[in-house]
């Protein structure tokens, strides 16, 4: 699945990349769905970051979704990133401030 002309997957996109892999994954595997998280308050610029940041909540919904649809196990994981933070700076968990990376949304195993 390619990225949009904003250098993102759209949040459709995004959905149906993930509708159509689930059911391998969980044929084979117990999978675990994470919601997507960003570390950040990059909103101002025309960075790649702020534009992940302005349709995450479409990928949290997504993820929730089809975590319900499928009977998977759902992981808020942003609610627990938040509470740590406050014990000890986010780097500390996560070097990188986003999940999914450009990385895991561009590619997979079975689409390059």
């Amino acid at each position: 699945m390619l990225p949009s002309p904003s250098g993102i997957l759209a949040p459709s996109n995004f959905r149906l990349q993930l509708r159509s892999d689930i059911p391998t994954v969980v044929s084979a595997f117990k999978l675990v769905l994470i919601e997507p998280f960003y570390i950040g308050t990059d909103t101002e610029t025309d960075s790649w970051w702020a534009k992940v940041l302005q349709v995450l909540d479409e990928y949290r919904a997504i993820m929730r979704q089809l975590a319900d649809a499928f009977g998977v196990i759902f992981v808020p994981l942003p609610t627990y990133f938040r509470n740590s933070c406050t014990t000890a700076p986010s780097t500390c968990f996560a070097p990188n401030p986003s999940i999914p990376t450009p990385s895991v949304i561009y590619s997979s195993p079975t689409h390059g």
